[in-house]
């Protein structure tokens, strides 16, 4: 039995021996890992501080601007009211304009009748002219 007292003696004195150095390691790491820790947020917060500079400047320049966004957001609006009411404007000119080109059109086709009648009448009257030569038919268009 002195034999296993032995060993556990000697295994209690191997881990009290590795104890200080396991302990200055892990002391070491951890001390690491603080400043790590440490530093990241040091980052962080001057990251921060730029991005919270960055942004007061911006609204800064907005609020300063306002006055100035407000006037063209207004005049913006009343442009649009008016190229609304030219845009109404020239739908109408525009639906007058097709209504006169319908009525062109009807002109012109009416005038194709016209042009086709007036070459009907002149040929008639070429024909008229040619038998009243002949003396087929007197100037009043009737038979002698």
């Amino acid at each position: 039995m002195s034999s296993p007292s032995r060993y556990s003696s000697a295994a209690a004195s191997h881990n009290t021996t590795n104890t200080p150095s396991t302990s200055r390691q892990q002391s070491t790491k951890a001390e690491r890992t603080a400043d790590a820790a440490k530093a990241f947020d040091r980052s962080l917060k001057v990251a921060a501080k730029e991005i919270d500079a960055d942004i007061k400047i911006r609204a800064e320049t907005l609020h300063g601007n306002w006055p100035a966004l407000n006037k063209q957001d207004k005049e913006l609006q009343e442009r649009t009211k008016q190229l609304s009411k030219e845009n109404d404007e020239m739908e109408k000119w525009l639906d007058k304009s097709k209504k006169k080109l319908a009525d062109l059109d009807d002109l012109d086709d009416m005038g194709e009748g016209l042009e086709d009648e007036l070459a009907n009448i002149e040929a008639m009257l070429g024909i008229m002219e040619t038998k009243q030569k002949a003396g087929q038919y007197d100037s009043k268009g009737s038979k002698p």
